[in-house]
């Protein structure tokens, strides 16, 4: 399992060309299960990871996806730290990173 986690200024989830989630200033994990076990498995420890984030913390602040579901994401990072928690790994650390844009993205 993999996660990404980013503190964001904005961030949202679209599925479908649906927004499905929204947040303003805040924490963003990206968790990543596909190639760690199979979808119901994955399906269960996720659930449990959203338990724990809303036990330890405001359950109204916390925000998912729809799990399975090809998600767009869409952020607006605040300072360039991203984390990265990789159960491979042997060990886990945090990582300060620079940002490339694209031409693309470059324009906006």
């Amino acid at each position: 399992m993999r996660v990404v986690i980013q503190r964001v200024k904005s961030a949202s989830v679209t599925v479908d060309q649906q927004q499905v989630s929204t947040i303003g200033a805040g924490t963003l994990a990206l968790p990543d299960y596909k190639k760690s076990m199979k979808s119901a498995e994955a399906q269960i420890m996720y659930n449990k990871f959203l338990d724990m984030l809303r036990d330890g913390y405001e359950p109204s602040k916390i925000f998912d996806g729809k799990f399975g579901e090809m998600m767009d994401v869409g952020l607006v990072n605040d300072g360039p730290v991203t984390i990265v928690i990789d159960s491979r790994e042997e060990v886990i650390g945090s990582q300060t990173s620079s940002m490339s844009l694209s031409d693309s993205d470059k324009n906006s």
